[in-house]
């Protein structure tokens, strides 16, 4: 399994990833911005998330997540919804400030926890609330879901049970020692997080 995580804003697209979708050669991998985690960063969907040393001032945030269903390579991206039937939220610990966290940073173990899968949306829109109280509203074409799963297939093989998370959100929490963190993705509870 791999997890690979798309390190910009979900308003923000750059132009020569957009490039790269719509080009048909293979173009160089720093178009879109990405950390490829490892399966020891993930902390299992129930178990407590232990937030090391290092990272008592970091954020947690949280994140739309789209599940691989079957494999994939060089996928063209108005066939890409058909790679993902499910999706879900992942709790990423993640440096403030957006400074870079390098290797080391994103793949510590302990550094994502992925919630409850649930069937994509049929209408490709995400309500992704946090706590009950911050609320944001995006759209799979604003996220570029399918740009991003479909120029992820030109360097690797996409495989059932990879995971995918297109951007960056601005809802997130600071990871306090004996809180719970809880976030709901369409009014379904995806998230249910303690922290230690």
């Amino acid at each position: 399994m791999k997890i690979i995580a798309v390190e910009r804003a979900f308003d923000l697209w750059p132009e020569t990833a957009q490039m790269a979708v719509q080009g048909d050669m293979a173009s160089l991998p720093a178009c879109l911005p990405t950390s490829l985690l490892t399966d020891s960063a993930v902390v299992r969907y129930g178990t407590p998330l232990f937030v090391p040393d290092f990272a008592a001032k970091w954020r947690l945030e949280i994140a739309p997540v789209v599940i691989i269903s079957r494999l994939g390579k060089w996928i063209e991206p108005r066939f890409a919804h058909r790679y993902y039937t499910n999706v879900s939220l992942v709790a990423r610990l993640l440096p403030p400030d957006g400074a870079p966290c390098g290797a080391f940073g994103a793949n510590f173990d302990g550094a994502i926890a992925p919630g409850r899968v649930i069937a994509a949306p049929a209408d490709g829109n995400f309500t992704i609330c946090l706590d009950g109280k911050d609320e944001i509203s995006l759209s799979a074409a604003m996220m570029h879901i399918d740009d991003t799963v479909a120029l992820t297939s030109r360097f690797m093989m996409l495989k059932t049970g990879d995971m995918i998370v297109p951007c960056r959100t601005p809802l997130h929490v600071e990871p306090v020692v004996g809180t719970r963190i809880s976030a709901t993705l369409n009014g379904m509870p995806v998230i249910d997080l303690k922290i230690r």
